[in-house]
């Protein structure tokens, strides 16, 4: 399993495998988004040796007013 951390504070979000997710952070509010660098391969020996070779992309997206309330 892979951790899922904030790219902004580093707080960890979550653990596990993803294609595309979004998750807002509850310390910084910042929005996570993560995408695979390739899509998952259909090898079964591949993936049950743990030689899944997606890495992730992740990038800040803007808060928008409506995130700025307590």
């Amino acid at each position: 399993m892979q951790d899922i951390r904030c790219g902004h504070c580093q707080r960890k979000l979550a653990e596990g495998r993803y294609i595309e997710i979004t998750i807002k952070c509850p310390r910084c509010r910042a929005y996570n988004t993560l995408k695979a660098a390739e899509p998952p391969t259909a090898n079964a020996a591949s993936v049950k040796q743990g030689k899944q070779h997606a890495t992730a992309v992740q990038r800040r997206l803007p808060q928008t007013p409506a995130d700025s309330r307590a």
